[in-house]
């Protein structure tokens, strides 16, 4: 009897120290994948005590009128967040959009390489929520490197036809509040998080990746443009302008700064502008 008491007091401990180990290895692993990104994701989640906001079943679409049901609400966010392109037209954007309707006449981008897929696809972050397939990046990595060439050459055909699938292009839209607002009953007062298939948004940076590239080497950006570029921030924007004004008025010229925002510049972008653009800079056809 003292044997078998013995045994399990024994096996108790082991057990104990088991327990302490994995759970010291995990935390010590948890730590060493912090990145830039995250390091601070998990302490701001033990700290935060408020009760996240939920988007509203109600909103202000005049004054005194309100929706009335919650898919009507959800079709004024589906409005504010995702315009549809107007078919009211000037003459100038008829002819912007019959010149997008051919490829450039341009030679294709090189196909990518095994290496170039697994690398965009482990760069990605795996704690970040997954699109509607439920697939992190960590999944999909391990995929890739046990079937390389398949991932590599569906990424590949669709270089080739110039095609994005339409099953990566559905998202799971989050509605987020905006913190300190007055008002949540109007749009302006939420954003939208969409969440994308890991496939779709590894194609989308591949295909990214090539046509920066491609603008960097052919020295086809403006030099002025400060957003959205590699190297380049408000801070040298800033430092720009500072010495811009102090060399006019060492030569006693008068300067005037204008300034202006564009509301939600990048939910009401003109698709066929952008195209157009491509078409002047000669982008490679398939990218």
């Amino acid at each position: 009897m003292n044997e078998a008491i013995a045994n399990k007091t024994q096996l108790r401990q082991e057990y104990a120290e088991a327990i302490r180990k994995a759970s010291n290895d995990n935390f010590r692993e948890f730590c060493n994948k912090q990145g830039k990104e995250d390091v601070w994701s998990v302490t701001n989640r033990l700290l935060k005590n408020s009760i996240p906001t939920q988007p509203p079943s109600t909103l202000k679409i005049a004054p005194n009128k309100y929706t009335t049901s919650c898919e009507e609400t959800a079709r004024i966010f589906l409005q504010k967040f995702y315009p549809q392109d107007t078919t009211d037209t000037y003459s100038s954007q008829t002819v912007t959009r019959q010149t997008t309707k051919f490829p450039p006449n341009t030679n294709d981008d090189p196909p990518f390489t095994i290496d170039e897929v697994l690398h965009n696809l482990k760069d990605m972050n795996p704690r970040k929520s997954p699109g509607p397939d439920h697939l992190t990046s960590d999944i999909c990595f391990c995929f890739t490197q046990t079937f390389p060439e398949l991932i590599t050459n569906i990424m590949n055909r669709c270089l080739a036809l110039s095609i994005f699938p339409k099953q990566w292009k559905h998202a799971q839209v989050i509605i987020i509040p905006k913190p300190n607002k007055l008002d949540y009953t109007v749009t302006s007062a939420y954003r939208p998080i969409g969440l994308l298939n890991v496939f779709g948004k590894l194609l989308e940076k591949l295909v990214i990746k090539r046509l920066n590239h491609f603008m960097y080497t052919n020295n086809k950006c403006n030099n002025k443009q400060y957003g959205f570029k590699e190297q380049k921030s408000t801070t040298e924007a800033l430092s720009n302008m500072i010495t811009f004004v102090r060399n006019c008025k060492i030569k006693g010229d008068q300067v005037a700064a204008v300034s202006f925002d564009i509301q939600a510049a990048f939910d009401n972008a003109w698709w066929p502008a952008i195209l157009r653009r491509l078409h002047i800079i000669d982008c490679p056809q398939n990218i």
